[in-house]
C-alpha cells in the first residue's frame, strides 16, 4: 500500500474545493469496498474455524 496517495489526494482536495463532491464519493466507495472485503475475509475465517 502506497502511503503517499492519500496525502496526495488530501493536497488535491485542499487545493481545489470544487472537487469536494468527487472526493466524498471516492471516500464512500473506498469505505464500502474496504468493508465488503473485510466482511468477506471475516466470513471466510469463520468458515475455516467451523471446519477445524
Amino acid at each position: 500500500m502506497d502511503t503517499r496517495s492519500p496525502l496526495l489526494l488530501l493536497l488535491i482536495f485542499i487545493s481545489s474545493p470544487t472537487k469536494t463532491k468527487i472526493f466524498m464519493d471516492y471516500l464512500q466507495i473506498l469505505y464500502y469496498t474496504t468493508m465488503a472485503i473485510w466482511s468477506s475475509v471475516v466470513a471466510a475465517k469463520m468458515k475455516l474455524k467451523k471446519k477445524g
